[in-house]
């Protein structure tokens, strides 16, 4: 009766399409790690088809649906593991990465971007950050998510949240360090706070083309972007906006982790990456809050969490966030995370 019960919840908040054809022609194109884009004139008329039924979800409506399970789960607990050195295009080859939950670091409205301006799908191959890598593994959702996004802007607006404060916030970059008054910045961190239950949150099932017919759900990520400022200061009005809308994101992630062993009886692979970090300088340490919420909402679940660390220095952050939680972790290889 749960199982059925957290079915139902994943249909709320899962959300996916699918253009057959487009897919096979991707498939059967995009060998390796080689890069195919394809005409997609042709399937105009399919794309925005499938686009409109994309819907995303909201912060508010995912604890919602976990509340219904907490007080009934397992006495299960989950493990954390380091994963050093995978390139997130490759994940998808992976066997961990089948029916999983993979966070993919995006912006505010589930695209990649260098900057606030608008960043066509065909180069995100060229910005060898994760989240872009993440994203084009799964190219047909890619290219169904950018129309709905972009296109006919049906998704990724982020107005329960964002509304009204247009010069921090455009396509999909949230900049608080761009409010000069102290009084303003305190106003909009207490109306964010007020709505964070709004936070717009995109679930995507998709199947890679890197994947050998697997299936794994997209969950998009994004934080405070400070890049071309100075890194906020610790429990400044900047740093708050921080603690407030990342670990959030987690805790999305791990509830959804946690509705998903229920639903299918099995334990979840989560792989994450360290939202924040790198060029958008968010504090180390809000990588610390966002692993305790992990830890909060898988606790009693059937869940793996997979934390991917390509350098030395990401593996430092994440081994740091774990110790700090006291929080109990392996590490692995990339030979051994392909082996699996």
């Amino acid at each position: 009766m749960n199982e059925n019960k957290a079915k139902n919840s994943l249909k709320k908040l899962v959300t996916e399409a699918y253009i057959s054809d487009l897919s096979k022609i991707i498939k059967d194109n995009m060998t390796g790690i080689k890069f195919f884009y394809p005409n997609i004139i042709p399937y105009e008329n399919k794309i925005i088809k499938a686009a409109k039924k994309l819907k995303s979800t909201t912060a508010h409506k995912i604890d919602k649906e976990y509340n219904k399970f907490v007080k009934i789960s397992s006495s299960s607990t989950g493990n954390f593991i380091i994963v050093k050195g995978v390139n997130a295009l490759e994940i998808a080859k992976s066997k961990l990465a089948i029916d999983s939950i993979i966070q993919v670091a995006s912006q505010f409205n589930f695209l990649e971007s260098a900057n606030t301006n608008y960043m066509d799908i065909t180069k995100y191959i060229y910005d060898k950050t994760q989240g872009p890598l993440a994203s084009i593994a799964s190219l047909e959702a890619l290219i169904i998510r950018d129309n709905a996004v972009a296109k006919q802007k049906i998704l990724g607006q982020q107005e329960g949240i964002f509304k009204n404060i247009p010069n921090v916030y455009k396509n999909g970059y949230f900049m608080p360090w761009k409010i000069r008054d102290e009084k303003e910045k305190e106003k909009i961190l207490q109306q964010l706070t007020k709505n964070q239950g709004k936070l717009e949150i995109l679930a995507q099932k998709s199947k890679p083309q890197l994947g050998n017919g697997i299936s794994f759900t997209q969950v998009f990520s994004a934080a405070p972007s400070f890049q071309g400022y100075r890194r906020p200061l610790k429990n400044s009005l900047d740093d708050k906006f921080c603690m407030l809308l990342v670990p959030l994101q987690y805790a999305c992630i791990a509830k959804l982790a946690a509705i998903q062993s229920i639903a299918t009886g099995k334990r979840v692979n989560i792989h994450l990456t360290l939202i924040g970090q790198g060029v958008f300088k968010n504090r180390q340490e809000i990588i610390n809050l966002a692993m305790a919420e992990i830890y909060k909402y898988i606790n009693g679940f059937n869940i793996n969490i997979y934390i991917h660390a390509f350098k030395d220095f990401d593996i430092k952050i994440a081994k740091q966030s774990l110790k700090n939680n006291n929080i109990f972790y392996s590490e692995m290889t990339n030979e051994e995370f392909f082996r699996k």
